[in-house]
């Protein structure tokens, strides 16, 4: 291949025949074994999820108390790698215990890991040759019986780390250069769900604030009546937001670029519905107006995982959800090869298999219902 500067200097890069192939997503999600992890470690088991927590499948249990334990995932020795779960930590046996993920795990003394830990803070830190070094840190409020989805990322020296899809900690560091994704604790027992480990960093797809609105980004079918920016008072705390204001009929409104794996999410707040079961919600991998897939909030008080394939409605999965006005909804649709997962607030509510739609757009949907949404991001794992 010839490339010229455009400055009458010309310089030659010859390209490899073919280029290498990057290894596969793995996703774990344990409801039916864990096949591919190995516990170093601890006391790992798959169990029925904790009664209370919403989760209507198994999980990976880790139950012992008494030191460090490690999972291990085969066949994921990456050079570039990110690991990706929803941790939800049931005991501490002392003040500063945690949970966490690891990337580039050599053995038991050479690794990167992010740690949740009991005393409020959220640390990411190296170990070498059994020396622990912290690279970076930031507060996080961390309670039992709470779900956190924590990302770690490992790509070239940047290591990043994620908390329910906002980046919150980076840092540099080329000591460790490959290894394999892990999950750990110390002197803590944590429930392990929906693991999801890839060869690369993630994606932006598209990111909106609503404070300074591009409709050219957005495709509305049906067009609904949207207005941005809006001030909203969450708890106290303003921010924008995109307003719909019409209860007569369906509003949809899409954006990004068609990707497979891809995970959306939105802060929404309905302000009235036109109906006994009128719903706002989130859109995965949409196509068009006939075909996609969508997370419903419902004024029935359910919430409902459906897809929508040539017009016709399936119900993927429907679970009880006390609905109100002028209540925020942080929602979260997971779309990663044929599963596809609901949560709500942070809380996995709704999952399903299906590979009617393999790829498509981000973004919200509505019917009868006014809503605001907040903070629109969508991303590929």
């Amino acid at each position: 291949m010839l490339i010229s500067n455009g400055s009458g200097s010309v310089g030659y890069l010859e390209l490899p025949a073919t280029l290498p192939t990057p290894p596969a997503v793995i996703q774990s999600t344990f409801n039916a074994d864990a096949a591919g992890w190995t516990a170093v470690s601890g006391q790992f088991a798959t169990a029925p999820a904790q009664a209370g927590s919403g989760n209507p499948g198994r999980v990976y249990r880790q139950s012992s108390l008494t030191g460090e334990a490690i999972a291990v995932l085969g066949n994921s020795d990456w050079t570039h790698q990110a690991v990706e779960a929803d941790i939800r930590p049931t005991q501490f046996s002392g003040s500063d215990r945690w949970v966490g993920l690891a990337t580039r795990f050599t053995d038991s003394a050479n690794y990167y890991y992010v740690t949740a830990r009991r005393s409020g803070t959220l640390l990411l830190r190296r170990k070498v040759n059994g020396v622990f070094i912290t690279l970076a840190s930031a507060p996080l409020p961390v309670a039992i019986n709470t779900d956190y989805r924590l990302r770690l990322e490992a790509a070239g020296a940047r290591l990043r780390v994620f908390v329910n899809g906002v980046k919150v900690l980076e840092a540099h560091d080329a000591t460790l250069t490959h290894g394999r994704a892990a999950l750990l604790t110390y002197m803590a027992a944590a429930d392990f769900d929906n693991v999801v480990v890839t060869p690369s960093p993630s994606t932006p797809i598209y990111v909106d604030r609503f404070n300074n609105f591009n409709s050219f980004d957005w495709d509305e079918t049906p067009a609904g009546v949207w207005l941005a920016p809006v001030f909203d008072d969450l708890g106290g705390g303003y921010s924008f937001g995109l307003r719909q204001t019409s209860v007569t009929g369906d509003a949809r409104i899409a954006t990004g670029v068609p990707t497979d794996d891809q995970v959306v999410q939105v802060t929404a707040i309905p302000r009235s519905f036109a109906g006994s079961d009128r719903w706002f919600g989130v859109m995965a991998r949409y196509v068009d107006a006939s075909n996609y897939y969508y997370l419903t909030v419902r004024s029935s008080n359910t919430l409902s995982l459906r897809k929508l394939s040539n017009g016709a409605i399936t119900v993927l999965a429907t679970v009880p959800l006390a609905v109100s006005t002028d209540t925020s909804y942080a929602l979260r649709l997971e779309a990663v090869g044929g599963r596809l997962r609901g949560y709500v607030n942070g809380r996995l509510l709704v999952e399903a298999t299906d590979t009617t739609h393999a790829r498509g757009r981000g973004g919200v949907v509505m019917y009868k219902a006014s809503s605001d949404f907040i903070d629109y991001r969508a991303y590929q794992p």
